[in-house]
């Protein structure tokens, strides 16, 4: 009846202004990337906190967090897999190293169950990035338990650390080396703007890395391919401007 369509009107429209502040702040944090100097920030920030971690010297266990926020970051950065399953990674069951003319890479798997969309995931890793893996698993790992674990990430008690821990400790030690607010959701946005500043238009791609629906990339991305293709407009109409000051001359 008219009163229970009023109850359920009021209801969708106050989900949606929930939906409309949540998609306004991802967009607000996506934004601090249009600078190209934050960007550049972004990807050298594993290997500065690998560096602060070295310099720590009588603090194991805050060097040990510095080393896991850089390979938290740089899995999410070359594998953007959601934050769930970056920290239920374990080392028996989703990673293999191979060796291959002498070099190792990282191969890492998760099967469809453990995926929120039930679409399994495979990434590799290889070069300075599967080096970084190697060297938190040999120098800080076992720092940040007490008991035996398998987890990349593990608590004390060696079980894996908690979705919103881990999050919370990738914001801080961005901001804190960076100043920019970057959470581990945020991760999955930056490969399609990533992505899109070299090959725009290319939603396929950035489907199979993120292991979403081409129609649900091509719907979340669509900001990126208007930017890019502004980019693309504008530098034909200064390509005409151009030519046509010069004829007039």
């Amino acid at each position: 009846d008219d009163a229970h369509l009023e109850r359920m009107n009021r209801l969708c429209s106050r989900l949606d202004q929930q939906a409309d502040r949540y998609r306004k702040k991802n967009m607000e944090r996506l934004a601090q990337f249009d600078d190209r100097r934050n960007l550049a920030l972004l990807m050298r920030l594993p290997e500065r906190l690998r560096a602060l971690s070295m310099q720590l010297g009588p603090k194991p266990r805050s060097a040990a967090l510095y080393m896991q926020s850089a390979v938290a970051i740089e899995i999410l950065i070359m594998c953007p897999m959601r934050i769930g399953n970056l920290v239920n990674l374990d080392i028996d069951r989703h990673l293999k190293w191979i060796k291959d003319k002498g070099k190792r890479r990282l191969v890492i798997t998760i099967p469809g169950d453990e995926v929120k969309n039930g679409t399994p995931l495979r990434y590799e890793l290889e070069g300075p990035s599967a080096e970084l893996v190697s060297e938190y698993m040999e120098r800080a790992r076992l720092e940040l338990c007490s008991q035996p674990s398998t987890a990349l990430f593990p608590r004390v008690n060696g079980g894996p650390r908690n979705p919103g821990d881990l999050s919370q400790q990738i914001k801080r030690h961005f901001f804190e080396q960076t100043g920019l607010v970057v959470n581990a959701h945020l991760f999955r946005s930056l490969a399609g703007k990533i992505h899109n500043l070299v090959n725009a238009g290319d939603a396929a791609t950035i489907s199979h890395v993120l292991g979403d629906r081409i129609g649900t990339v091509m719907k979340s991305y669509t900001q990126f391919e208007q930017k890019a293709a502004l980019d693309h407009y504008q530098s034909s109409v200064n390509s005409v401007r151009g030519a046509d000051m010069m004829g007039s001359a």
